[in-house]
């Protein structure tokens, strides 16, 4: 049953078009940052609703936020990334 979900586009009002294409943009640049171009390639309507079915059912009404911070990319989350390790330190003294 793979590709039979198809938006309606001339039935949505324009925040019900705002909301599809922020899922599905942001879909789409979340699969490119984990999986890249070939995982971009896998991205359907199927998916974007079944996004925008387990959003509505975990998260609840949310309002419409468009751009980038809607869905962060790997490495877009606002959180700094952890220091990197460092080798212990030798005495001084030698």
């Amino acid at each position: 049953m793979f590709g039979y979900v198809i938006p309606n586009q001339a039935a949505l009002d324009d925040e019900a078009k705002a909301r599809y294409r922020t899922a599905y943009c942001g879909l789409c640049r979340r699969i490119g940052a984990l999986h890249g171009l070939r995982g971009r390639l896998t991205l359907s309507y199927d998916l974007t609703f079944l996004d925008l079915l387990l959003s509505s059912l975990y998260e609840g009404e949310s309002e419409c936020v468009t751009g980038r911070s809607h869905r962060p990319a790997a490495g877009e989350s606002g959180v700094p990334p952890p220091a990197p390790a460092t080798a212990p330190s030798t005495p001084s003294g030698r």
